[in-house]
C-alpha cells in the first residue's frame, strides 16, 4: 500500500507516500532512544513529548502549520501525526474538519463520544477503510491539557477499534506535558 500518510497539516486531505528514513538525534523533534521498546519524540513547539512504539521513526520533514510531531512505524501504513493548538477545543474542531475531509474521499468516520479504547473515556472519531482485503483505520484523538489541546491523529492496519488501542494507548497514554 503506496498512499500512507493522510490529512497532511490536518487541513488538506492528501494521502502521499512518505520514506522510511530516520534522523535519530534529540532535542529538535526527531527520535531518540527511550526505554527498550520505545522512542521518544518532542513535540517541535516544546509543548510535550511522548513516545512511539519500537521501529518508529520521526519524520519531522512533513511538519507543516500546527503539526508539531509526525512519525511513522515499520510498515508503511502506520502513521502518526499530532497538531498543537492554543485553546482547549481547537482539536476537536479539527477532528471535525479532518473527519469531513476523509468522508469526501470516501472514507466514513464515526463519532465516539465515550470510548475507553483508549484508556480512560473520551472522543474519538474512527475511520475504517478496507483496503486490499485488510482493514486500515485512522483515529482522531483531541486531547485537552491545561487550556490547550492536540489532536492525535493515528494510521494502522486493525479489524477493529479494540486492535487498534493497542497501538494508540501507549502512545496517548505517554504524552508527558511541559
Amino acid at each position: 500500500m503506496t498512499r500512507v500518510l493522510a490529512v497532511l497539516c490536518f487541513g488538506v486531505v492528501a494521502l502521499v507516500g512518505c520514506g522510511s528514513g530516520s534522523d535519530d538525534t534529540e532535542g529538535d523533534g526527531t527520535a531518540a532512544s527511550g526505554d527498550a521498546g520505545a522512542a521518544t519524540i518532542e513535540a517541535t513547539d516544546g509543548s510535550f513529548s511522548l513516545e512511539v512504539p519500537d521501529g518508529w521513526s520521526s519524520q519531522d520533514q512533513f511538519l507543516q502549520g500546527p503539526v508539531v510531531v509526525a512519525a511513522q512505524g515499520q510498515d508503511e501504513v502506520d502513521q502518526l501525526l499530532v497538531s498543537a493548538f492554543p485553546q482547549p477545543g481547537g482539536a476537536e474542531d479539527q477532528a471535525i474538519f479532518t473527519a469531513t475531509g476523509l468522508a469526501d474521499s470516501g472514507i466514513t468516520c464515526k463519532r465516539l463520544e465515550d470510548s475507553t479504547a483508549f484508556g480512560d473515556a473520551r472522543l474519538v472519531f474512527d475511520c475504517p477503510q478496507d483496503a486490499d482485503g485488510s482493514t486500515v483505520r485512522r483515529l482522531l484523538l483531541p486531547v485537552e491539557h491545561d487550556g490547550k489541546s492536540i489532536l492525535v491523529f493515528l494510521q494502522t492496519s486493525g479489524e477493529t477499534l479494540d486492535d487498534t488501542a493497542a497501538v494508540v494507548r501507549p502512545i496517548v497514554e505517554s504524552v508527558a506535558w511541559k
